[in-house]
């Protein structure tokens, strides 16, 4: 199984964590760099437990993109047009 060195935190994660308590959020987010760093479980308190459930299929989307290698999107640009060229009839 292959361990990783980075992943991506959303917004949506910190977003929701701001009502926690500062023990649950620590909790939180051990348990989530442990799962997206090194696919491990971690035991958890109800709450963070419930969050953590609602994080999860997204840590696991992303750890499937890594796998396969996907890199993001790259924007593609269209050539623009000669002024030189002759239109075609």
């Amino acid at each position: 199984m292959s361990k990783r060195d980075s992943f991506i935190f959303y917004r949506s994660f910190f977003e929701a964590t701001k009502p926690l308590k500062k023990n649950e959020k620590a909790e939180l987010f051990e348990a989530i760099c442990d799962f997206a760093l090194n696919q491990e479980s971690t035991e958890l308190k109800p709450l963070p437990k419930a969050m953590f459930a609602l994080i999860q299929p997204q840590l696991e989307a992303n750890y499937k993109k890594y796998l396969n290698g996907k890199k993001p999107k790259e924007k593609t640009i269209k050539p623009e047009a000669n002024d030189k060229q002759t239109v075609s009839k």
